[in-house]
């Protein structure tokens, strides 16, 4: 006997299914789920979990259905709900088979070694190229010109530093030579402290293409929009940044142009299908869409599920996207780049600044203990600051100090009409250093300067001092970054005192002036040391010149820091680079080394290099009670 609905009618001849293979298929389901399975199923409370599961074993689909049918706490529409499910499984069965009919295509033409990611390929490059690919480098342009040529997008995802701008050019450069400007101008969008990078790799290697920057002040890119639509310039890339995409005007025109292809940059950037950028790129009209990004978690397909069909689809959506995605790592192509070593330094405190940090934890564990993480996050900086510098703290511009200095800055022009005690207020959110840069700036506070003892004084800064000198000796080039935009500061008054050539980048160097400043330090050998921040320095530039990155402080999340030391770690390196942690022994530093070597084990155990979080409220509990001697801390991983 067969018991149909209209919708399982319909469900059936979707598929081209008979009644009989339909009802083995449900049956199945229901005969060997699971209890999380069939709690999935539409239908099905959990008591009515527990039922169906008494009411196995099933001989047959007809004594199935009289069961759920006679049986109190469990109906047929469960059965009627897993047809359903089958169905619009059907339908993904089919678009699959679509996209395996292209992987095959592309299996074809091209062979991937899984465990190495190496490619047959021939070593043919487009002839306007002016430099020479590496190897894995036309196997990334081939790989680029197999999803052009079936008509589908794809995403460069090769480990920082191994070239990804150079491939995406490369393969510009290749559409265009196939297609002589037939079907429009290529796009390519990036972030906004990377357009000059892109800029100098195409005059580099592509001299012949004609690049048009889409950027600047509004009045200019209203100009540029009036030639693009009176065909005054003729040009094969257009280059932007995701800013001019956020605005109307600009939306409008590029909305409205035709592209060939369009290259989205740091493309884990748009991994939010429901965001405003996602959306409006999504509306640009481009024949072929490449994403390039350096995070593979945002590669990745995470919703693993037990329930049986579905983990069939997981399965088979990760080996058809093998195809689509491309991804290699330093140090399965880069046999010839040299070697990257990591060592830690424990920096011991000089005893003011390990009095003060003692003081510090000690007034924490007297406070009242808190769960809210804008607290703990409080707390952290507070204990990060101290093992960093005793200035980034008040505690030498005491309450009556700020109020003397307060009644001479209401002189100050810059501080007209403002009553004393405000003055005082501010001065009272101020580090000890931010007040001392106020005692430079105005002649009348001079006398209140910190002296060199104590602007020069911590556990990192004595480390410096010492091999700073030995480190010029011998030629290196050092990378030093920080976190802390007044830590920089700090940095940057000592150089100066020690008389080494240094340069600074970072959140508030305008983008027009990054790629000057790289270019400098480039050409500069006198100059010894590039502050940077973190952040701002440590995403989208190449600074191979140097052979030493010193991490002053770490971030809670290993992987930014990485993605720091890997500026100097790149395609073009030709010396060893080593990478030095500076850890002010006994304090925080300690703790965030710990849990950031434990998320990289993680990770190497997960075989990911995903972009592990550290800011989370579990990961702060526990840095914060291991820095207060609340739990054990065990370094010796990192040692």
């Amino acid at each position: 006997m067969t018991h149909m609905t209209p919708k399982t009618t319909k469900a059936i001849l979707s598929k081209q299914w008979t009644a009989k293979e339909y009802e083995r298929d449900v049956l199945d389901m229901f005969r060997g789920c699971t209890h999380s399975q069939l709690c999935r199923l539409p239908g099905l409370g959990a008591r009515g979990v527990e039922v169906a599961m008494s009411l196995r074993p099933f001989e047959s689909y007809d004594d199935m259905y009289q069961k759920f049918d006679s049986t109190k706490g469990v109906t047929v529409n469960a059965i009627l709900s897993c047809q359903e499910l089958l169905n619009e499984l059907a339908e993904v069965d089919r678009l699959m088979a679509g996209c395996e009919k292209i992987t095959k295509v592309m299996r074809q033409k091209i062979t991937v070694n899984e465990d190495t990611d190496q490619t047959e390929t021939d070593n043919a490059q487009p002839s306007c190229l002016t430099g020479t690919l590496k190897s894995y480098q036309l196997v990334g342009l081939k790989w680029l010109s197999l999803i052009y040529e079936n008509k589908v997008g794809g995403i460069l995802a090769d480990e920082m530093g191994l070239g990804k701008t150079i491939q995406a050019i490369a393969y510009l450069a290749y559409v265009t030579e196939i297609e002589q400007g037939l079907y429009g101008a290529h796009c390519v969008i990036c972030p906004a402290s990377t357009i000059a990078n892109w800029a100098r790799e195409f005059e580099k290697w592509a001299p012949n293409m004609t690049v048009l920057q889409y950027t600047g002040p509004q009045a200019s890119r209203q100009e540029i929009r009036a030639a693009v639509r009176q065909k005054k310039t003729k040009h094969a890339v257009l280059l932007t940044t995701y800013n001019n995409v956020g605005t109307a005007s600009d939306r409008s025109f590029l909305a409205k142009q035709k592209f060939s292809v369009m290259i989205c940059d740091e493309g884990h950037m748009l991994k939010n299908m429901g965001s405003q950028r996602y959306t409006q790129l999504h509306k640009f009209n481009a024949r072929h869409r490449v994403l390039l990004t350096e995070s593979r978690y945002s590669l990745e397909l995470e919703e693993e599920t037990e329930f049986g069909p579905e983990m069939d689809i997981v399965k088979r959506a990760r080996n058809i996207m093998k195809p689509f995605v491309l991804r290699r790592l330093k140090k399965d192509v880069l046999g010839d780049l040299p070697k990257k070593t990591t060592h830690i330094e424990f920096c011991e405190m000089e005893a003011n600044q390990k009095e003060l940090y003692a003081d510090l934890v000690n007034e924490i564990r007297e406070q009242k203990e808190s769960t809210d993480t804008k607290q703990i996050q409080n707390v952290m900086m507070q204990l990060r600051k101290m093992a960093n510098h005793e200035t980034l703290h008040r505690s030498h511009y005491g309450d009556d100090l700020c109020f003397k200095l307060a009644q001479r800055l209401q002189i100050e022009d810059e501080f007209e009409g403002k009553k004393v005690e405000h003055i005082q207020e501010e001065l009272f959110f101020m580090s000890d250093f931010q007040i001392h840069t106020l005692c430079v700036k105005y002649p009348r506070l001079a006398k209140y300067q910190l002296d060199d003892e104590v602007r020069h004084s911590s556990a990192k800064l004595t480390w410096l001092g010492e091999h700073l000198p030995k480190m010029k000796e011998r030629g290196d080039r050092v990378l030093l970054f920080s976190q802390f935009t007044v830590m920089l500061d700090i940095l940057e008054d000592y150089l100066e005192h020690v008389g080494i050539g240094y340069l600074r980048l970072d959140g508030q160097t305008a983008v027009s002036e990054r790629q000057d400043l790289i270019d400098e330090f480039d050409e500069n050998e006198d100059i010894l040391v590039f502050l940077l921040s973190t952040r701002a320095g440590g995403v989208g530039i190449n600074l191979t010149a140097s052979n030493t990155v010193i991490l002053h402080d770490m971030d809670y999340n290993p992987h930014n820091d990485r993605q720091a030391e890997d500026r100097a770690h790149r395609v073009g390196q030709t010396r060893p680079v080593k990478v030095i942690k500076l850890v002010a022994k006994n304090t925080i530093d300690e703790a965030i080394l710990h849990l950031a070597n434990t998320k990289l084990a993680l990770d190497q155990q997960m075989k990911g290099d995903k972009s592990g979080g550290g800011n989370n409220k579990a990961d702060m509990e526990i840095l914060l009670a291991e820095s207060l001697g609340l739990a054990k801390l065990d370094n010796s991983s990192s040692k």
